[in-house]
Parts: C-alpha cells; sequence; structure tokens
C-alpha cells in the first residue's frame, strides 16, 4: 500500500467513527427533570449549560450513566456560571 492508500483509508475510518459518534448522540432521548424525578446515576459523562451572558437561571444538560450502563440525558434549570458573590 502506497502513503496515498494510508492516508484515504485513514479519512474514511476518521470520518466514519465520527459519523457514528455523531449517530450515537441521537439515539438518546433528552428527558426533562421534574420535581421528584427518580434518577439512577452511577457516572455523570458530562454537563452543559446554555450560554448565558447574565446572572439568572439557564437550561442546563447532563449525560449519565445508570446502574445498568444505559446512557441517559438529562435537561434541567440551573444558575448560570456569570452569577458570582451571589448576586
Amino acid at each position: 500500500m502506497n502513503c496515498k492508500s494510508l492516508m484515504t483509508a485513514g479519512l474514511f475510518a476518521l470520518f466514519g467513527s465520527m459519523a457514528l459518534a455523531a449517530q450515537a448522540d441521537t439515539s438518546v432521548p433528552v428527558e426533562t427533570y421534574h420535581y421528584g424525578t427518580h434518577l439512577d446515576v452511577s457516572r455523570v459523562l458530562s454537563i452543559q449549560q446554555a450560554d448565558s451572558h447574565t446572572c439568572g437561571v439557564t437550561r442546563s444538560q447532563m449525560n449519565y450513566l445508570d446502574s445498568n450502563g444505559k446512557e441517559h440525558r438529562l435537561q434541567y434549570q440551573s444558575f448560570a456560571n456569570d452569577c458570582h458573590e451571589g448576586n
């Protein structure tokens, strides 16, 4: 195999894995947290917060695994990271 063939094969593998990762993201439905919702959180994978340039309530999302290893996405309200010194 020459260098060009190796690079082409590597690019196809890279794009294929990226497509698989993107597909996996859409396969997990986003649940909305309500007071009293039972959560079975074994491991937190990530937490994202919507961009906010003011202090106040904003939308956040937590991706986690339950005790059976199943992935979940939970959307909830939280205070923005821009809230400093209790304001």
